[in-house]
This record gives C-alpha cells, sequence and structure tokens, in this order.
C-alpha cells in the first residue's frame, strides 16, 4: 500500500468523518470549506477512509472523535503507506481524539486550511 502523489487540495478526495457529533461543531467551517476546494468528497466510515488513504484512493481523512485504541492500528497503517498524521492540534499525537491525515504532497496545503501549525 502507498498513499496517493496528489499535490493539491483542488485534485484531492476528502473523506470527512462524523460531522453529525457535536465534537465536529468547531471544525464545520473548516470542513465545508474544504470540501468546496477539494475535487472530490467521498465517505465511507472512519477505518475503512483511513486504510482508503494508506491505499492511495482517499487523500484526505477528517474524524473529530476517536479514541486512542481506534486510532492506534491506523495510525501506523497511514504512516507505513508513507501518509502523514496529524492531531488537530497540529501535533502528530494520536490521543487528542481529534485528526486529520493525508497525502505527503498536500499536508502544508491541508494544515494551513484547518489554521493548524505542526508541533
Amino acid at each position: 500500500m502507498r498513499v496517493s502523489t496528489v499535490d493539491s487540495i483542488h485534485s484531492c478526495v476528502f473523506s470527512p468523518n462524523g460531522l453529525h457529533q457535536v465534537e465536529a461543531r468547531p471544525y464545520l467551517a473548516g470542513v465545508t470549506d474544504f470540501m468546496q476546494r477539494s475535487w472530490a468528497v467521498r465517505t465511507f466510515g472512519g477505518p475503512l477512509d483511513a486504510c482508503l488513504l494508506a491505499a492511495g484512493m482517499v487523500d484526505v481523512w477528517f474524524e473529530p472523535k476517536l479514541e486512542i485504541w481506534d486510532l492506534a492500528a491506523l495510525k501506523l497503517i497511514i504512516e507505513e503507506a508513507g501518509g502523514d498524521f496529524f492531531a488537530l492540534d497540529g501535533s502528530l499525537r494520536m490521543d487528542r481524539g481529534a485528526v486529520l491525515a493525508c497525502a505527503p504532497g498536500i499536508s502544508d496545503q491541508v494544515l494551513e486550511a484547518f489554521g493548524m501549525v505542526p508541533a
């Protein structure tokens, strides 16, 4: 498995999850803006979307609420496939509960779009 080589948000497939959860509220404006800038939006469910990112079929995965035990394997799978994984505070931690993962060619654009600075 290998993440995609996409290099523009306008060419990416965005996979947002959990938008119905209260934890997503602070991010909804940013997610909506990102959806409008993306080439396509597809959502199949958190773990599947994370694996689709690792397989190069999705370019950005957003998840506003997960537990560390939900993320441990997914973070490893994404990073081993060459993807970048961030907590929504910009850190590389998986115990923050809210995450973004993406293809490395658009990491800077994704972080900027969500107002994040890597720690």
